[in-house]
């Protein structure tokens, strides 16, 4: 795994890691301690999957989101938005503050 740069409609998209065979993509954040930003995440997650399966015409074998940091009180909604859209969530604690 190692981290990947494509150029998609005239922008350069960044991957932080993912490997053709088999097709895994990973976005890697330290914190998510808001709402906003656990939709942020995944819709930039989101989007790199939409542009993999373009330009490799398979669909990513596994999708993962790596959060070093969640506010506890947001986990359960990024839990449950991972789920639902086929995204391996790994996190690696969980804070008391919301945002700081």
């Amino acid at each position: 795994m190692r981290r990947r740069y494509l150029v998609y409609d005239s922008e350069v998209i960044e991957i932080d890691l993912s490997c053709e065979k088999p097709l895994v993509i990973s976005e890697v954040t330290i914190s998510i301690r808001t709402i906003e930003e656990i939709n942020r995440e995944m819709e930039k997650l989101l989007k790199r999957v939409e542009i993999i399966q373009k330009k490799y015409g398979e669909k990513p074998s596994m999708v993962i989101l790596s959060i070093a940091k969640v506010a506890a009180e947001i986990s359960e909604l990024l839990k449950a938005l991972a789920e639902e859209n086929g995204v391996k969530l790994i996190i690696g604690r969980e804070t008391e503050e919301l945002s700081t």
